[in-house]
């Protein structure tokens, strides 16, 4: 996939007319989706799986998440994988009001992160220290509510 201009874009999205239709007034969120994509980052640290756990060891309680249970990790490392562009660790966490997921890409330097929550969290928190942690560009943020 090509790579393509970076527009920093981020909003919180709201209800759409038909939706207010349908409850007759604004829903309540019931939740908070940040998608965060980095690119260029220091490959090293993106491979280095105990980074990755200080990463995970500092964002939770600087945004306030209690973890459930212990994270999961796996790591996708084959020829195919890396030919495609795929290698890298996954990772799983579920917290208290929902879950952390996040996958980082060892031969293209990319991280991917999805944190779902009940519970509101500082965003500009957790891409502060997915910067800090890893490096490179942020390429997209965006914070949905759902509803």
């Amino acid at each position: 996939m090509a790579d393509y201009e970076f527009k920093p874009e981020f909003k919180v999205l709201q209800p759409s007319y038909a939706e207010l239709n349908f409850f007759g007034s604004p829903p309540a969120v019931w939740g908070h989706h940040l998608v965060c994509d980095l690119y260029e980052c220091d490959q090293e640290k993106v491979a280095d799986i105990e980074n990755i756990k200080a990463f995970t060891a500092e964002l939770l309680p600087a945004i306030d998440m209690l973890p459930l249970g212990d994270p999961k990790y796996e790591n996708l490392v084959t020829d195919e994988a890396i030919q495609k562009g795929i290698d890298g660790y996954s990772f799983v966490q579920f917290i208290q009001t929902s879950a952390l997921t996040m996958h980082f890409v060892n031969s293209t330097g990319r991280v991917y992160c999805d944190l779902f929550s009940c519970k509101d969290f500082n965003e500009i928190v957790v891409r502060n220290l997915l910067l800090k942690w890893f490096g490179g560009k942020l390429k997209y943020m965006n914070k949905y509510a759902r509803y």
